[in-house]
């Protein structure tokens, strides 16, 4: 942090915040490290910034007390699963904000997060799923979440139809081609293009690492990190017909407004 921080002074840039509003289950971790590989400081994370928390009007939200306190003339990087609302667009607008969103299959969204429930003893809905069956489990983890969920994608795909001041990700574009994807970032975020194959390798190295470990392994680590199996439709090979029917019968709108599209 202390290099990343006295290095980012050397970049006269238009911006100097960078925030990525990631659907949860969609890769946002794997933003952060690479964003954390760029001479940027990582704003809830770091003793080299100030982290003002204190106002916000929902657990996702930001805040101009947030954006204020971060340096005007170093960079910062924030990741939130925030939902779109204009308020919030208006603050990252205020202070010249670069905006990551980050998208997934909603179907793998849901799977990852009840594999997430099944391997987390402390999340709330652990013992309720715990000993059902792997398809009533999942239909019974999804109920709580889906319309938020849902509306979480649609409010953020909406606001991206009329505005190209975000950069839109899919987690699927990095299973189809990690450096294509990191290469996405690094040239919306105007940096030379040898950092992509430097956070190439790096970020490939972190994947190896977290598929050596369980999924118990990881969640015990200082910062808690998860690691999904890098497929798209892994829920296909688990869920039958019969579950996906019920899944959609659920689902607050059409599928095909919140599916990957190759």
């Amino acid at each position: 942090d202390f290099k990343s921080d006295l290095y980012s002074k050397k970049f006269k840039k238009n911006f100097h915040i960078v925030w990525c509003a990631g659907l949860a289950k969609s890769g946002t971790t794997l933003i952060e490290d690479i964003l954390r590989e760029l001479p940027a400081v990582q704003a809830n994370n770091s003793f080299f910034r100030i982290y003002d928390n204190s106002n916000l009007d929902h657990i996702h939200g930001i805040s101009n007390e947030m954006f204020n306190k971060f340096p005007k003339d170093k960079l910062s990087f924030l990741k939130t699963h925030t939902h779109y609302e204009e308020r919030y667009i208006n603050i990252a607008k205020k202070y010249n904000s670069k905006i990551i969103i980050s998208f997934r299959d909603i179907r793998d969204v849901m799977f990852s997060r009840y594999n997430h429930i099944i391997s987390d003893k402390n999340d709330h809905l652990h013992k309720k799923i715990k000993d059902l069956d792997i398809k009533e489990g999942f239909i019974e983890s999804v109920k709580e979440e889906i319309s938020y969920t849902y509306q979480w994608m649609i409010g953020w795909q909406n606001y991206s139809k009329n505005n190209n001041n975000c950069l839109i990700l899919w987690y699927e574009e990095f299973i189809k081609d990690s450096k294509a994807y990191i290469k996405k970032i690094i040239d919306y975020l105007e940096f030379d293009n040898s950092y992509t194959d430097k956070i190439y390798l790096k970020i490939d190295s972190n994947i190896k690492l977290l598929k050596e470990r369980t999924l118990k392994e990881n969640l015990s680590l200082f910062e808690r990190r998860t690691f999904n199996k890098g497929k798209s439709g892994e829920w296909r090979k688990v869920l039958d017909e019969e579950t996906m029917e019920k899944f959609y019968s659920i689902l607050p709108g059409d599928i095909s407004k919140v599916e990957y599209k190759k």
